[in-house]
């Protein structure tokens, strides 16, 4: 999926000379099937800085929703799917705008996603078979099939403090912050799904130091989280998709900063059922004795 968006930079701030640097961060991503076609829609979050015609460093940081489709073909709104991102790539260009001034950005979003569709289909199985006036034999083999145990999104809320090392310049205002979602383990425990992982939480911001304006800095955010899954069982399949829904970062001070998370679990489970089906018949015509035994 290619997503382009054009931004304009507010009256305020001066003209671009170079882009210095970038960053793009995308969260809450949400998916909805249609006819033909699977809509992803989410929020991109971008800091630019960049260098003025006087030279100087300015920055500037806004959030844009967007949408766009992937091509499914045979899918449709009442299917079962799953969409998992990965990989994503991003691009930020200076154009001149209808002024020929050097205040717009073209902001490219591209996304490379794992898409799958389940349909739900009700199939006739023979399980037996009988007669009045012959015998049967029946030969019958196992069959197997899944089923849907649940479709289920979970949200964890972390919030934590963190502080600049001694040895790090202290913050005069952020300027941006980013995170990134790692799942590290993943466990089948009773009637659930078991998921632990971290987040990692980048911020970026100027320094009240001339020589070195701006800095960047991280911490990181443990969480646990049990998705219910009655029914799972070890042997059974499930698709796991984790990613950022929200993002909050406070000033406290200089040296101080807090971070809000918000995280979205999406879980698909299956389950495996397993029967017998009569695959052959054979046909034993019943003899004098035989019949006396039958019920009237």
């Amino acid at each position: 999926l290619r997503v382009k968006e054009m931004i304009m930079i507010p009256n305020t701030k001066s003209n671009i000379r170079e882009i210095v640097s970038y960053d793009v961060d995308v969260r809450g991503l949400e998916y909805y099937g249609e006819e033909h076609r699977v809509e992803m829609r989410g929020e991109a979050f971008f800091c630019v800085i960049y260098r003025i015609e006087e030279g100087q460093l300015e920055w500037y940081d806004a959030s844009i929703p967007f949408s766009g489709y992937f091509d499914a073909e045979g899918c449709k709104a009442s299917d079962l799917y799953y969409v998992k991102v990965l990989s994503k790539e991003y691009g930020l260009e200076i154009i001149g705008d209808n002024d020929g001034e050097m205040r717009a950005l073209e902001l490219e979003l591209l996304f490379s996603v794992d898409m799958r569709c389940w349909e739900e289909v009700s199939v006739p199985v023979l399980m037996d078979a009988y007669a009045l006036d012959r015998n049967l034999v029946l030969e019958r083999e196992p069959m197997n099939f899944k089923k849907l145990l649940v479709k289920n999104t979970a949200k964890l809320r972390l919030n934590e403090n963190f502080q600049v090392d001694d040895a790090e310049e202290k913050i005069l205002q952020i300027c941006s912050y980013h995170g990134k979602v790692c799942v590290e383990h993943t466990e089948v425990v009773e009637n659930g799904l078991e998921v632990l992982g971290i987040v990692t939480v980048y911020v970026m911001y100027a320094t009240p130091e001339d020589g070195f304006p701006m800095a960047c800095v991280s911490g990181q955010l443990a969480f646990e989280q049990v998705v219910d899954v009655p029914g799972l069982k070890k042997e059974d399949c499930f698709y796991l998709e984790c990613g950022l829904d929200q993002l909050q970062v406070n000033l406290l001070d200089s040296i101080e900063y807090e971070a809000k998370v918000s995280i979205k679990i999406d879980v698909m489970a299956f389950g495996t059922e397993k029967i017998e089906r009569v695959i052959n018949m054979e046909e034993i015509p019943l003899d004098g004795n035989g019949l006396q035994d039958y019920p009237g």
